[in-house]
């Protein structure tokens, strides 16, 4: 089953326009009002029912179930003294019989226990033009991102400085073991200001020289391998050949 959703309306009333939540009785037709104002549409679904709720209303699941205070005490009393056989005792049935038995009353008041008094017939429910304005609803501060750290003049002229002194102009790389990491580790800054200075001011990262000597030494551990592994070739060749001429398997 679908949930009730509980939509505002525009009304004219003493030349403005005022948005309101309405109900109205689905047996006598009697409606009420609510004000709008200051109470979105997710709010709504909470808010409404529970104000009419405390008026008096029966709030239904749907519009055409909605009774006013006075048909809503009314259900009551029909359901205290007829006999149910169908339960839920559907509403038809309690309007017929509240209105067309002449001796309700009579009837209601022998099997209470009570003596018949005169009664002050009930006010007519009209229409409420009562407007009740609910404060707004208080949401959280947004969260606000913080705007990413902007590179000044001073910065700058610091990473210039020192770039300056351990980046190699005519090999175009940087010297012994700097990288952009450990400029900007060393100045603590952002290693992309570093880049994009070396980059615009300087040339390319490259090698340093320490990155270069460990590929040197790779280089030649390498090479001496393999003429260490040639030799060895070689020293086997030899004494398979010495043990083919002694006769040696």
């Amino acid at each position: 089953m679908a949930k009730r959703e509980w939509m505002s309306a525009t009304v004219h009333e003493d030349g403005r326009h005022l948005r309101v939540f309405e109900i109205a009785c689905g047996r006598c037709g009697v409606s009420a009002r609510k004000s709008a104002d200051n109470c979105g549409h997710a709010l709504a679904q909470t808010v409404v029912p529970k104000y009419f709720g405390a008026q008096g209303w029966k709030v239904g699941t749907k519009e055409k179930s909605d009774r006013c205070p006075h048909c809503a005490e009314l259900s009551k009393d029909v359901r205290a003294i007829v006999p149910v056989i169908i339960d839920p005792l559907p509403d038809w049935a309690i309007h017929d019989w509240a209105t067309t038995m002449p001796e309700f009353e009579a009837v209601r008041d022998e099997l209470i226990g009570k003596q018949k008094t005169p009664t002050t017939p009930e006010p007519e429910m009209k229409p409420s033009n009562h407007v009740v304005a609910f404060p707004a609803e208080k949401l959280p501060e947004p969260v606000r991102a913080e705007p990413p750290r902007q590179m000044t003049r001073e910065n700058r002229r610091v990473i210039f400085e020192q770039l300056n002194g351990v980046y190699d102009t005519k090999g175009l790389t940087y010297l012994d073991d700097w990288t952009d990491q450990a400029v900007a580790d060393g100045l603590g800054v952002p290693r992309a200001w570093v880049t994009a200075m070396r980059e615009e001011n300087f040339g390319p990262a490259g090698d340093n020289k320490g990155i270069k000597d460990l590929i040197a030494e790779a280089q030649k551990i390498s090479d001496m391998g393999k003429d260490l592994a040639s030799r060895i070739s070689a020293f086997e060749a030899k004494v398979a050949e010495i043990r083919k001429q002694v006769g040696l398997r």
